[in-house]
């Protein structure tokens, strides 16, 4: 790109902004996969009782549940996808900067 006119800066624009966009298009298909499961763990949950048999379960006197269902708050998810954007964010910037740094005619050698 930088062979024909693009400027240092501006690659490292385009790169950035590429990796804005996959960090984007990953997270939304990872919360289209991972979305149905979370509503069944939430709804139906694991069923334990087939492996601890009939009966009260306690640990310490406390009743433990045989079911476990998975709770997930907007705050969490709020967090998770931040922290993921961030990092991918910041995995991106050094393939920017590098493609931004390395002088045309030897990009051209590499290839």
């Amino acid at each position: 790109m930088m062979v024909i006119g693009m400027s240092s800066r501006q690659l490292f624009q385009l790169v950035l902004l590429e990796s804005v966009w996959l960090t984007l298009f990953g997270l939304v298909l990872g919360e289209l996969l991972t979305a149905p499961w979370y509503w069944y763990l939430n709804v139906y949950g694991i069923d334990l009782s087939s492996m601890m048999g009939k009966g009260d379960h306690t640990v310490l006197g406390v009743l433990i549940n045989l079911i476990i269902r998975i709770r997930l708050y907007t705050e969490s998810i709020l967090t998770i996808l931040s922290t993921v954007f961030g990092l991918s964010l910041l995995s991106g910037i050094y393939p920017a900067w590098r493609a931004g740094c390395v002088p045309p005619i030897e990009s051209l050698r590499t290839i």
